[in-house]
């Protein structure tokens, strides 16, 4: 990586960073043509964060470890949000070819959304509401917004999916 790489970091720290883009390469449509990349973003996120260590309350190995296994779910997050999502990338069509796009993508959306709306009036009054909140916030955000625990929310959607399935929904 180069001189500012080991003035900021120890060889075990390089290590620990080099391992955990290891554990991410291959998982989330990352390929090892990524690996420097992920190595440089953890590697700048764990350097801004090494004036937070404080020796008295961990060693500085498990506060890098801290610091990269949450910095590598926010990458993560960020790369695989749908709109940025490589695996969902399509190649489009050549040119010439016919055109890209061809407006039946737009009528399946509102198709499913129109489907998914039927079932969602189909389902009983306390999992309706539940499976409303679902479609716009994660469990976490609509857990406190109705006061239940993540867990409850994590079941009533186990709940919500059942019958989805049961309603003939084929995820996919």
């Amino acid at each position: 990586m180069g001189a500012l790489w080991d003035e900021w970091f120890t060889p075990p720290d390089a290590t620990t960073i080099k391992y955990k883009v290891r554990t991410i390469i291959g998982r989330y449509g990352y390929r090892e043509a990524d690996a420097e990349d992920l190595e440089q973003r953890l590697a700048i996120q764990a350097w801004k964060a090494m004036h937070q260590h404080d020796p008295k309350k961990a060693k500085r190995s498990t506060f890098l470890k801290t610091v990269l296994e949450n910095e590598a779910a926010n990458i993560i997050a960020h790369d695989t949000a749908e709109k940025r999502d490589r695996r969902r990338e399509r190649p489009l069509e050549a040119a010439g070819e016919g055109p890209v796009f061809e407006g039946t993508a737009e009528q399946s959306n509102v198709d499913r959304q129109r489907d998914i709306a039927a079932m969602i009036a189909r389902l009983p009054e306390d999992l309706r509401t539940t499976a409303k909140l679902l479609m716009v916030m994660s469990p976490a955000e609509a857990a406190r917004q109705t006061g239940m625990t993540r867990g409850k929310v994590r079941q009533q959607a186990t709940q919500i999916a059942r019958y989805f399935r049961e309603f003939g929904w084929e995820s996919g």
